[in-house]
């Protein structure tokens, strides 16, 4: 049982003990057995510890599930797509953070992918886990990861100005995912409920539908590009890439989260202040508000 069913379970006991004792009617004996029981039930809410899991489960309603007898293939395939890689970027940023001490725990090792663990019932859905960790700290980095994910879906499906702040901090690639993820949801008439360690969210149809609204409004084009440019480097502690144009002009960006440490320390070997072939990611967000953003996801390099 997870942490919130627990803490669901142990309040409904709770209040339920509180009612018998209010029909024991003075009898000692009956009062003394329920306050032993009420005074155990409120010992283990008070004990229950907020955890940190590399897991998620998800639970949606409407058109694609069939009461609490089956799901879509189809609608499971294209929320589990978008929702695996908005963990595996914020994992990535989480990893790239701008704490020192969060830098670098996992040095040359990829972005470990989820699994799918189980089909839930009930409110019909899916649990996805990470099944390989390399060490602790990959543990502790994806289970962060997945909470951050769940707090950024449910803020952008409650409130505009956590939209706002939220939408401008994003990755282009994030703004895409979410749109996928919540242009899904809106289409099935689908809830949502996601719980990970001690965290627990939960949307409802109309909130999804008004956050499908809000992350459509921002529009994001991309392209995949080569370029020759003199490559300057790459900062695995931020990140970030850097390169020199032909025409002298200076133009920067993220390292995809698929390149691993061990890998940017290699281009940075093999390339540093050498003109070559640099294989990009060209991002286009333009915001609700007018504004527009370019942006560039590094993919790879190799010699002219």
């Amino acid at each position: 049982m997870g942490y919130h069913q627990n803490k669901i379970l142990l309040q409904s006991q709770i209040v339920e003990t509180e009612k018998l004792l209010e029909l024991a009617n003075g009898n000692p004996f009956i009062e003394i057995s329920l306050n032993e029981r009420l005074k155990s039930l409120k010992e283990q809410l008070e004990n229950l510890q907020e955890v940190v899991e590399p897991k998620i489960t998800l639970l949606f309603s409407g058109d694609m599930v069939y009461g609490s007898k089956g799901i879509n293939t189809n609608f499971v395939s294209r929320t589990m797509m978008p929702i695996q890689n908005l963990i595996k970027l914020q994992t990535s940023i989480e990893r790239y953070g701008k704490e020192p001490g969060k830098r670098g725990k996992i040095k040359g090792k990829k972005l470990s992918e989820l699994y799918l663990t189980s089909l839930e019932k009930g409110s019909f859905g899916y649990e996805l886990s990470l099944l390989n960790p390399q060490d602790i700290f990959e543990e502790q980095e994806v289970g962060e990861s997945i909470q951050s994910v769940m707090d950024i879906i449910y803020d952008i499906s409650a409130d505009d100005s956590l939209y706002e702040k939220h939408i401008h901090n994003l990755p282009p690639r994030g703004v895409i995912l979410l749109n996928s993820f919540f242009k899904e949801l809106a289409d099935s008439n689908s809830i949502l409920k996601m719980e990970s360690g001690s965290k627990f969210k939960e949307i409802s149809k109309d909130q999804i539908k008004t956050a499908f609204t809000r992350i459509s409004s921002t529009i994001c084009e991309q392209e995949e590009i080569i370029i020759k440019a003199i490559f300057k480097g790459a900062l695995i502690d931020t990140g970030k890439f850097e390169l020199l144009s032909i025409t002298g002009k200076k133009l920067n960006g993220d390292i995809s989260p698929n390149l691993s440490q061990e890998e940017i320390a290699q281009l940075n070997k093999e390339f540093s202040n050498e003109e070559c072939e640099i294989k990009m990611i060209k991002f286009i967000t333009k915001y609700n508000n007018g504004t527009k953003k370019i942006t560039f996801e590094l993919l790879g390099i190799s010699k002219n």
